[in-house]
């Protein structure tokens, strides 16, 4: 399964960074010149995309990488596997046919990484944390049935459940947790919602609880969560589908856990 991970990274600035930002103008430069940065040293990249070398050093480093050679070595390694021409793009070599049985060729090795990646253990360890919580709050960027079903799953467990949107949402929420309380936070590093993670170190201060179902292994929140769940996100499925999946998941376990027969009640 492709892991995009340089790439991932650079859409996140193009799609959130400010029009005039260093990072947006050096990203903007990169997805431009994929083929030429993706076989160019730090200094072809810096004539490239006219920022220093140190700029663009820098610029690696922001993003998560040690140095710009690694960056590198990941986008190589992204661009190496992209097949999504393959049926997003077709031509008069490809059938309706073709492109239907790549689609579902790519969606069942999705599906395979998934749970290659997704650790049972952590989904229930996840499950047990909310359980020991009272009040939980959720962040989603966008609501979908799966969400209203945690959701339920949380209210039938005698939970104080929110459901936040958006950032006024969230932060209101976060003010009132303390211990005792779960942040639940469906992120994905493609929106690149800062304020999210000013949200959970705002609830670990509170002494609150704080799970993360994201598609980055680079995320900062590994670090502070205290359940992490990593999905690899790509640029050609939608990872919605894949983050729904983790969410659907976390119900399934949390229902056979505590909302069995004879789990109703805490």
């Amino acid at each position: 399964m492709l892991i995009l991970d340089a790439l991932t990274e650079l859409f996140s600035l193009l799609n959130n960074a400010g029009a005039d930002s260093t990072q947006r103008q050096i990203a903007q430069s990169m997805v431009h010149n994929l083929d030429a940065i993706s076989g160019s040293n730090i200094n072809q990249a810096s004539e490239i995309c006219h920022f220093s070398t140190a700029t663009i050093s820098r610029f690696c480093r922001q993003l998560g990488f040690d140095s710009y050679s690694e960056f590198r070595k990941s986008l190589r390694s992204s661009l190496s596997g992209f097949e999504l021409v393959e049926y997003m793009f077709p031509n008069s070599q490809y059938s309706t046919e073709t492109i239907v049985e790549s689609y579902k060729r790519q969606v069942s090795e999705m599906y395979r990484s998934l749970f290659e990646g997704v650790a049972q253990q952590d989904i229930t360890q996840m499950a047990e944390h909310i359980h020991q919580c009272k009040n939980v709050v959720m962040y989603v960027s966008a609501s979908h049935l799966v969400h209203f079903f945690l959701q339920i799953d949380f209210a039938l467990d005698k939970h104080i459940v929110a459901l936040c949107r958006t950032e006024q949402e969230l932060m209101d929420e976060v003010a009132k947790m303390g211990k005792g309380s779960y942040l639940l936070a469906l992120k994905h590093q493609l929106k690149l919602e800062r304020y999210v993670d000013e949200a959970v170190e705002a609830a670990k201060n509170r002494g609150a609880m704080v799970g993360v179902i994201t598609n980055s292994e680079r995320s900062p929140l590994r670090k502070s969560a205290d359940d992490f769940i990593c999905f690899h996100g790509t640029l050609y499925f939608s990872d919605n589908l894949i983050m729904d999946t983790c969410c659907m998941m976390l119900s399934a376990t949390f229902r056979e856990m505590y909302l069995s027969d004879g789990h109703f009640s805490r």
